[in-house]
């Protein structure tokens, strides 16, 4: 008897932590997984979390099949694409949510990583040199946008590098001042983010 979706979901958090248990349920996987695109999401998340980014290509690749056009799916396989050394690929992707009007923190901010790595392949060229801006410029529109001190502390840093210190400064100080908002409520799950990005920030804005 083949197994509910609530099964299959049930087995990849099970192997979400091994890619030998991850990479057996992904090998065993039949048309159940066609009902849901959450299996796709969980399994290609937790391929990438296991830093498997061949996998979870695969992966996210097989769910958009079925699933077309899925924002969960394209932004895991864009970034699969980056961690595996194809940030080109990956820019091409994210670039075509952005214009399709996705303008979250997190397309918005891997799309601005992707240029980012495009600089670090030139970083001394007039080419490297409109990545690295046009990074600074993805990570300032989506903190102005959202207000998420993910990418408001990269909007600064990348702001630093390329020569803008009172705004990396004005940037960094509203960062650290997100980040001890939420600390002194506990932070959740994301306490350590939080502590990090805080002493970033402290050390941007001197």
């Amino acid at each position: 008897m083949a197994d509910s979706i609530q099964q299959v979901l049930e087995k990849i958090r099970r192997g979400s932590g091994s890619l030998a248990k991850l990479t057996r349920v992904w090998a065993r996987r039949d048309s159940v997984w066609d009902q849901s695109v959450g299996a796709y999401r969980l399994a290609a998340r937790s391929a990438l979390d296991l830093g498997e980014g061949f996998l979870a290509f695969n992966i996210a690749s097989a769910g958009l099949a079925v699933f077309v056009d899925d924002l969960r799916l394209l932004q895991f396989k864009a970034l699969a694409l980056a961690r595996t050394g194809s940030p080109e690929a990956a820019n091409t992707v994210l670039r075509r949510l952005a214009s399709a009007g996705h303008r979250d923190e997190e397309t918005l901010g891997l799309l601005a990583r992707t240029h980012k790595d495009l600089w670090q392949v030139a970083p001394d060229t007039p080419a490297g040199q409109t990545h690295l801006a046009r990074c600074r410029a993805l990570y300032h529109r989506a903190f102005k946008e959202t207000g998420g001190y993910y990418s408001g502390i990269n909007a600064a840093a990348t702001g630093l590098m390329l020569g803008r210190a009172t705004e990396a400064r004005r940037l960094a100080e509203t960062v650290q001042s997100i980040c001890e908002e939420q600390l002194v409520s506990g932070g959740g799950d994301e306490a350590y983010w939080l502590a990090a990005t805080r002493a970033e920030a402290i050390l941007i804005a001197g």
